[in-house]
C-alpha cells in the first residue's frame, strides 16, 4: 500500500530483503546476498515475542542494543494479559 499511495502520502518506501547477522564478520546482510555455508543468525518477530520477551530471556546483543532490549522487556511485562 505504501508504494501504491507514495505520491499521495509523500513517502517513498525502500524495499529490502530480510537482514541476517553474519556472526563471523560481525555485520548484517540481506539474506539473499549471503554466501552458501555462511554462519548466520536471525530471529523472527514471533521468536522475539514468544521465546525471549514472554519468557524473560535476554535478547542477544547482535540483535539489538542492551538499552533497547531492556525497554522491550519492561514494556512486555507492563502489557495487559502478561
Amino acid at each position: 500500500m505504501a508504494t501504491k499511495y507514495a505520491a499521495e502520502i509523500g513517502v517513498e518506501p525502500i524495499e529490502f530483503e530480510e537482514l541476517v547477522y553474519l556472526a563471523d564478520e560481525d555485520r548484517y546482510e540481506e539474506a539473499g546476498r549471503v554466501a552458501p555455508g555462511a554462519r548466520v543468525c536471525s530471529i523472527s518477530g514471533t521468536q522475539v515475542r514468544e521465546e525471549y520477551l514472554a519468557k524473560g530471556v535476554k535478547l542477544p546483543e547482535w540483535f539489538t542494543r542492551p538499552e533497547v532490549a531492556e525497554i522491550l522487556q519492561r514494556s512486555t511485562k507492563a502489557a495487559p494479559g502478561r
